[in-house]
């Protein structure tokens, strides 16, 4: 595991992510994007395989320490890659995404009733202040 490793992960966890940094086809997203054109300015136009594989390790550990800390389920993007993290459901997934489209954007059932009070939340606050 890289420099960028700043948390102890469990060992079940560095297992499922060293299984996807092996098995993810990261010469295939790199076929892709130089294909596309496709550059990130942190590297200054088509990143490398190493680039790539170091965005998505980093990706993939802040969303376990992200759950480690918060007890919480996530998922992370940026530059096409995209991580989700759902313990609960035993999931720890990558994914590079050139299109795609949703329009049931909230898919996790704890995120939409996050959102939902959220909501409320707002519409109490306004409520509060037009009075």
């Amino acid at each position: 595991m890289g420099k960028i490793l700043k948390y102890e992960l469990l060992k079940s966890e560095k297992m499922r992510l060293d299984e996807i940094m092996v098995n993810f086809d990261f010469k295939r997203v790199h076929r892709c994007m130089v294909g596309m054109e496709w550059e990130w300015f942190s590297s200054g136009g088509v990143p490398s395989i190493e680039n790539l594989q170091e965005c998505a390790e980093r990706l993939l550990i802040d969303v376990i320490i992200g759950y480690l800390r918060n007890k919480i389920s996530g998922c992370i993007s940026t530059g096409g890659f995209a991580v989700r993290y759902h313990k609960k459901e035993n999931l720890l997934l990558l994914k590079f995404i050139v299109s795609d489209y949703d329009d049931n954007f909230c898919t996790d059932s704890e995120e939409y009733e996050k959102m939902l009070n959220i909501e409320k939340r707002v519409k109490c606050i306004k409520k509060l202040l037009d009075e």
